[in-house]
């Protein structure tokens, strides 16, 4: 055991094979991995459950640690037979011929319309029944998102199963988009973050340009579904205030505001409200993830999206009356 684990940390040196020979998944009885996707997070390519819990029983978070385990110390794992094995023979093959290879490019707001079409594949995969109810819940039919306890109805289960059903075919549309489909929704939060600038439907279709026409949902689907598929997409897709109130920094930050924006009659640019807001003691370290994620706390602020790339934001008339 003590030799097995030395051997996993410190991996041989892959042998000069012909580049035209094929790659071998098992050697010496071992797993092998390709070197170049030993950094992926494992839990991001698509997993049966039982995969899955063999794989957290090993204490593999990166694919790279799968390499060198023995198929007999994998077989020893509970209910952990040759199915089990063989999937993740067959896993390590789909990486070798390149299925979950992200490339180096870094994300860019042109590569909207390839992540809508991979959507648009993933969704069609997502069985027919969990399919509609997903699309209810995004709106894709237009107007506000069905109701959970409406779509319960309309299929006889309760809101409970309903969510059950949506969280189950989104985490099923991130997992079967692999590593890329994660690459992509991460660089899509980080532009955001860049522009200090929430995702909104018409931001997404000036992004997507003439691809909007090829869309199979409404952009606002789009947008409700990658806020579900990313937590770090700022997306903002109307009618979806958090409920409660507002605690920590984020009820310093809406305590804030209206300080900041008294004088503002015409507005001021998400960016410059931010940086106003580190001005402050305790919100000095505010990072735009965290403020683009509180704007639905702050019910008195009104954006505007005449330039959907730079949004402004001023108070409403009442509040103003109010603060001064």
């Amino acid at each position: 055991m003590l030799v097995q684990a030395v051997q996993r940390a410190y991996p041989s040196p892959e042998p000069c094979a012909d580049p035209a020979s094929p790659f071998l998944p098992v050697v010496a009885d071992g797993f092998r991995v390709p070197a170049r996707l030993r950094e992926v997070n494992v839990f991001e390519l698509p997993l049966s459950s039982r995969l899955h819990r063999a794989l957290v029983r090993l204490g593999v978070q990166r694919f790279g640690e799968l390499q060198g385990v023995t198929l007999r110390e994998f077989a020893r794992l509970p209910n952990c037979g040759r199915h089990t094995r063989d999937e993740a023979i067959r896993l390590i093959q789909r990486a070798a011929d390149g299925e979950f290879d992200v490339g180096s490019e870094a994300f860019t707001p042109a590569n909207c319309g390839e992540l809508v079409s991979a959507l648009d594949d993933l969704l069609a995969r997502v069985p027919s029944r969990d399919q509609r109810i997903l699309l209810l819940r995004l709106g894709a039919e237009g107007g506000a998102p069905s109701t959970l306890g409406g779509i319960g109805g309309q299929f006889g289960i309760t809101r409970e199963r309903v969510r059950q059903i949506v969280l189950q075919a989104v985490k099923y549309i991130r997992t079967e988009g692999g590593p890329k489909l994660a690459h992509q929704l991460r660089g899509l939060a980080a532009t955001c973050h860049d522009l200090v600038c929430p995702l909104t439907p018409p931001l997404l279709a000036s992004w997507l340009g003439q691809d909007t026409s090829h869309a199979r949902l409404p952009t606002v689907a789009y947008v409700r579904l990658l806020g579900l598929l990313e937590s770090d997409i700022p997306a903002l897709a109307g009618g979806d205030a958090p409920p409660g109130e507002p605690k920590g920094y984020v009820h310093r930050m809406v305590a804030a505001l209206p300080e900041i924006l008294v004088s503002a009659r015409r507005g001021l640019p998400l960016k410059e409200v931010l940086q106003r807001l580190r001005t402050y003691p305790k919100l000095r370290r505010l990072k735009a993830a965290a403020f683009l994620g509180s704007l639905g706390w702050c019910r008195d602020l009104h954006l505007d999206f005449t330039r959907p790339d730079r949004p402004t934001a001023r108070l409403h008339r009442w509040s103003r009356a109010a603060v001064a």
